[in-house]
Parts: structure tokens; sequence; C-alpha cells
């Protein structure tokens, strides 16, 4: 049941995957609002019949907001503490994928502020 994971299969993959945040997100690309952010899996808006299509989305798109603050935290979290390990080359290249993430939610975040229209607190 469990995986077995070592430093080279971790770096082997880390080298075959290459993405740039522009591949995603910038340059010319913009969120669409009109459509949700995350999956119904993750939202649960499915079951709120008290509020309209619309609203579900927005709601979508409020929850995908707070879940992009949650795995900030997160990705600022794991960079400095992958650093300080020994197994370096390895280590570094998964540091690297963590930097990206940090500024694909940093760009997400410009862009949802940008285009939601109203400013959006995370609690």
């Amino acid at each position: 049941m469990y995986q077995q994971y070592d430093f080279q299969n971790v770096l082997s993959a880390s080298e075959r995957v290459h993405w740039r945040v522009e591949d995603l997100i910038g340059e010319g690309k913009q969120l669409d609002f009109d459509k949700p952010f995350m999956p119904e899996s993750l939202v649960r808006t499915g079951l709120l019949g008290f509020i309209s299509s619309r609203e579900k989305r927005t709601l979508n798109q409020i929850r995908g907001h707070g879940y992009l603050h949650l795995f900030g935290l997160v990705e600022e979290f794991i960079l400095p503490f992958v650093l300080d390990h020994a197994r370096a080359r390895a280590l570094l290249g998964f540091a690297a994928e963590e930097a990206k993430h940090i500024h694909l939610f940093k760009r997400f975040r410009e862009d949802f502020m940008q285009g939601f229209g109203a400013e959006c607190e995370v609690i």
C-alpha cells in the first residue's frame, strides 16, 4: 500500500516535468470568471438549492480564492524547509517547482483581484 520513493526517482520525475507560470496565467491570459475555478467535489455548491447557478459559480470562485491562500501558505513553508536538507540536487529541483507554484498563486491572486469585481477577503 505504501509507495517507495527515493531521491533519484523524485529527481527524475521533476526533470521530466517542465512548466512555466506564464504557460498558465499572465502574458495575455486572463481568468475566465464565467467558469468555476474548482471541481465540485472540493467546493460542494451543488447541494445548495437556495442559491442560483451564478451564485454557485461565484461561491466556487471565492472558495478557489481561499484554496489559493491555503496552498500558497503551504508552498511558502515548503521552500525554506526543503532547502535546509542534505539531498541538494533532488531537493533543489523540488524547490524550483515550489517557487513556480508560489509565483503561480501570486499571479492568480492578482488576476482574481483584477477580474472578480469586488474585494474578496479570506476568513
